[in-house]
């Protein structure tokens, strides 16, 4: 009788757990920047417009497309490109349980 409650309480835990994961949303990654920007000058990107329904997003990691990537935890960044070019920007967020979406696009940098 104790193997059976034992049992029975086991998998009321694993359940449990496991339907708290199935609440899960996947987040929702969304960012805006100009279609193009100038060579030297600072790009603002805005992620402010990404979502989490089911909690909260806690890091937004980018690949600006030209080999450089920051993690940061607020949703706005500004970036300064080196040389003239079509990059390939992507931003990927991350919720509490580490589950993610990407979201990308391209932004032209000229002279």
């Amino acid at each position: 009788m104790k193997k059976l409650i034992v049992i029975c309480v086991i998998a009321l835990i694993v359940f449990s757990c496991k339907k708290a994961d199935d609440d899960n949303i996947q987040p929702k990654a969304y960012f805006t920047c100009p279609s193009e920007a100038v060579v030297g000058h600072k790009v603002m990107f805005n992620a402010s417009e990404s979502i989490d329904e089911s909690g909260e997003i806690i890091r937004y990691s980018w690949n600006f497309g030209d080999g450089t990537t920051q993690d940061i935890i607020i949703s706005q960044i500004g970036y300064i490109y080196s040389e003239t070019g079509i990059y390939y920007v992507e931003l990927r967020v991350f919720d509490v349980k580490n589950w993610s979406s990407s979201y990308s696009k391209y932004i032209i940098i000229r002279k």
